[in-house]
């Protein structure tokens, strides 16, 4: 094998030269360093000569027929379970043999190719490593892949007895095929796990720094070193938290890193450590290293004195808390906009002065009192346009609730604002931004508020628009309820494709016709449809056709179909349009009982959109997500779907088993598949 000189990352001035085989949690490649640390039988630790040696006393055996019999197999189990033959009534059964099959031909072929690559032990994966230790273990390739065998061996018979356990077969099928499905995911069971996800650098894309992260789980829980990746990863937004995790909660040092360099964190407060319960049955103190729930009641255990004492009926409360000095991410934090809080925390309350920065340069201050409560002269970061326009809140905090004359501030040119009583009530004349206000979308909303509710005229309007200004009037009655003719925005504002809807509003209900208008910055003419009707009580009726909330002009999503008494009914369907790429497409979605999803359905990912191409495809039953689930993705516009298959939902509705499911951690280029565990909704790997 072609040797490659791995560096420990442990000790980084040591290279790689062992491996360990202890059935433990533990990174596996080991240097002579971690060797003398490492807490495993030393019979267990291979030297890369002695592991290649094991790996390779299995190469001179024949290679068997596997492929050919699963093939015939297939084929004749397939031709005997056709579903014209057994009516749709036996499509499951049909559909999850054919599953199994397709699994255990994938996971014979990966072993055999792992087998012939001939690598040094040190260019393998741990998960590689796993499999490769366990091919050992039991006594080379052939007896590994018995299990294959065994499996299909037991398909035939489940196809033979059909009819004698007909009720009873489904249930067993899927079974078989969790099993199958575990089996190719981790190779054989322990009491954790380890994933890696390698993001890829598209040919174009030459700024991705972050490369890959891994992480373990011991009985469920996150456990040793961790890294982090933000959901809205992309090459303009590399930010990673990395620390270490023990029995599910974060510990010690946590690091927010930018790029590969770290630019905040902060230190976690060890409580199973430094918080004491007392029990009043063994009238002592106990230190917590870990909780877990027991049908008694719970059970304490002390890692100090290796004890462990059931406290029946005891209620035990524990949270990891920040402590010390931490610098956070602002939620407005990006590559262009790098703002962030420094400041202290005391029990995990923030305490004192918190400063924002932007970049380097302070562009506000905060105050939290002993209690974590806001309090005294606060300058609240809102908007940033660029360095030279910072949008800020500025006023007081007493416990909490905002009082008095708080304005809002552009640098120091004043675009808005009014007071707030005593009660934290906003009173008086008000200006307030749009939620969506930025330098393009400088829109704002003036009038009175009585006891916390706006009352009469409210002014909305945009002074800078490539759409043309804009100045309408609305009003609310003494309830603080809408009526008359509104104008409302759409929730994504952009300069050169304004959204709205328009309508009447009758005590603060929606009634008669709404309509779906836009208007593009070409010509600034206004594009109207009928979106649909409200009856006198506020529900919609009849025909409509319901915008996404995250429409835009590349990203124009609408769902059209009947509405009954204001639920959905009958055949719904999505169509989404992408003006930049200028494809259009109609996507059937499914069928509505009485507002009830039921039946087959093709539906988008929450975060759809042109750069974040992921439809789904199954069966609703009453409302519920059951049986199997296909994931679609698009890695670019105008490219084919990738079809892989997702994973079961149980009678709950419940995700169960190992899922193929595509990282929400990025978009286009930057999306991989991973394999998680679930049992029951909960994610256990």
């Amino acid at each position: 094998m072609q040797q490659t000189n791995l560096k420990c990352d442990f000790h980084s001035l040591q290279e790689i030269s062992c491996v360990c085989l202890e059935n433990h949690v533990c990174h596996r490649k080991l240097c002579v360093e971690c060797v003398l640390e490492h807490k495993a039988s030393r019979q267990n630790i291979y030297t890369m000569s002695k592991f290649e040696k094991a790996l390779q006393s299995d190469q001179g055996q024949k290679e068997s027929d596997e492929f050919k019999y699963l093939q015939d197999i297939k084929r004749a189990l397939k031709e005997k379970t056709e579903p014209n033959f057994f009516k749709s009534f036996f499509d499951e059964i049909y559909n999850s043999i054919i599953i199994q099959l397709q699994e255990i031909e994938k996971f014979t072929y990966n072993i055999m190719e792992l087998i012939r690559q001939q690598k040094s032990f040190t260019e393998y994966t741990n998960k590689e490593l796993n499999i490769l230790i366990k091919i050992i273990e039991v006594g080379g390739k052939q007896k590994f892949l018995q299990n294959s065998q065994n499996q299909i061996k037991q398909i035939e018979k489940f196809v033979q007895t059909f009819e004698e356990e007909m009720k009873q077969f489904i249930n067993k099928q899927n079974k078989n095929l969790e099993q199958i499905k575990q089996q190719n995911s981790s190779s054989f069971k322990v009491q954790f796990s380890q994933n890696y996800l390698q993001l890829q650098t598209p040919k174009n894309e030459d700024n991705l720094i972050v490369k890959e992260f891994g992480n373990l789980y011991q009985n469920g829980k996150k456990v040793g070193k961790w890294i982090e990746i933000l959901k809205q990863l992309s090459k303009n937004n590399q930010v990673t938290f990395s620390g270490t995790y023990e029995c599910g909660f974060k510990v010690g040092r946590w690091n927010i890193n930018f790029a590969n360099s770290v630019i905040g964190g902060g230190e976690y407060q060890e409580i199973q450590t430094l918080q004491e319960y007392y029990s009043e049955q063994l009238h002592e103190f106990y230190e917590i290293d870990c909780i877990q729930q027991s049908t008694q009641g719970q059970e304490l255990q002390d890692f100090s004195n290796q004890s462990t004492q059931n406290l029946a009926n005891q209620e035990i409360q524990y949270k990891y808390k920040k402590k010390g000095r931490w610098q956070e991410l602002h939620e407005l934090f990006s590559q262009e906009q790098q703002v962030t809080y420094i400041g202290n925390y005391e029990q995990g309350r923030k305490v004192g002065e918190w400063q924002t920065y932007l970049f380097k340069n302070l562009i506000g201050k905060e105050f939290y009192n002993e209690e974590g409560l806001k309090h005294g002269q606060w300058s609240e970061v809102y908007f940033i346009n660029n360095e030279k326009s910072i949008i800020t809140f500025n006023g007081e905090y007493k416990k909490g609730e905002k009082i008095g004359l708080w304005n809002i501030l552009d640098q120091k040119n004043l675009i808005g604002g009014g007071k707030y009583d005593n009660d934290g009530l906003k009173k008086g004349q008000w200006k307030e931004l749009f939620e969506q206000y930025s330098q393009k979308a400088q829109v704002t909303y003036s009038g009175e508020y009585k006891n916390g509710k706006k009352v009469g005229d409210w002014i909305i309007e945009n002074k800078k628009s490539q759409n043309g200004n804009f100045h309408k009037k609305f009003s609310y009655n003494q309830e603080g309820q809408k009526i008359g003719y509104w104008i409302e925005l759409n929730q994504i504002y952009q300069d050169d494709f304004l959204v709205f809807f328009s309508g009447d509003y009758k005590n603060g209900k929606k009634i008669g016709e709404w309509k779906l208008n836009s208007v593009i910055n070409k010509n600034n003419q206004i594009i109207s449809q009928v979106a649909g009707k409200y009856d006198e009580n506020g529900l919609k009726i009849g025909n409509w056709v319901v915008v996404d909330k995250k429409y835009s002009f590349n990203n124009q999503i609408t769902y059209s179909g009947v509405y009954i008494e204001g639920k959905k009914v009958g055949e719904w369907e999505t169509r989404y349009e992408n003006k930049k790429y200028k494809n259009k497409q109609q996507i059937f979605t499914g069928i509505y009982n009485n507002g009830i999803k039921d039946g087959k359905w093709i539906e988008l990912d929450e975060e759809f959109k042109s750069k974040k191409w992921i439809i789904y495809e199954g069966e609703y039953r009453n409302g519920l997500k059951f049986g199997f689930w296909y994931i679609y993705y698009r890695i670019k516009q105008n490219k084919e779907n990738i079809k892989i298959d997702g994973g079961f939902f149980n009678e709950n509705g419940l995700k169960d088993g190992i899922w193929n499911e595509i990282n929400q951690i990025g978009q286009g280029a930057f999306m991989n598949q991973v394999k998680v565990k679930y049992q029951n909704g909960i994610k256990l790997q």
